[in-house]
């Protein structure tokens, strides 16, 4: 007999920072999704599957390209993958851009994880 498993949501959480890379991976696999954890936006890149993913947590202050520079990478490649920014510092302007280019929404550090898990809920 085969069984139809029904697959986890994938999502990447980019960010530079280890500690916020596993909390947020702890937090949502506890919660039933599968995580994959990038510590650059040029090791995102570099994923082979990179249209498996199904939503991105990113820091818009990384080392190297910037998470804002990511983000308008993918859009120019097509690549349209739901994505929330995280930031521990940030410009009004900044986020009405990423807004306007489709932007879910921005979590400032520290990470308000019950409003985080209340978009990804709607997402899915």
């Amino acid at each position: 007999m085969h069984w139809n498993i029904p697959k986890k949501p994938l999502i990447a959480v980019i960010d530079d920072e280890k500690s916020i890379r596993h909390g947020l991976s702890s937090l949502l696999r506890a919660v039933g999704y599968e995580v994959i954890l990038f510590e650059s936006a040029e090791a995102f890149l570099d994923y082979p599957l990179i249209h498996d993913i199904q939503l991105n947590i990113l820091d818009l202050k990384l080392t190297g390209i910037s998470g804002f520079e990511l983000f308008k990478v993918l859009k120019d490649m097509k690549v349209d993958i739901p994505t929330i920014f995280i930031s521990g510092n940030v410009e009004q302007s900044m986020i009405n851009e990423l807004n306007q280019r489709g932007g879910l929404l921005f979590l400032q550090k520290p990470i308000d994880i019950d409003r985080l898990l209340r978009e990804i809920e709607s997402i899915f």
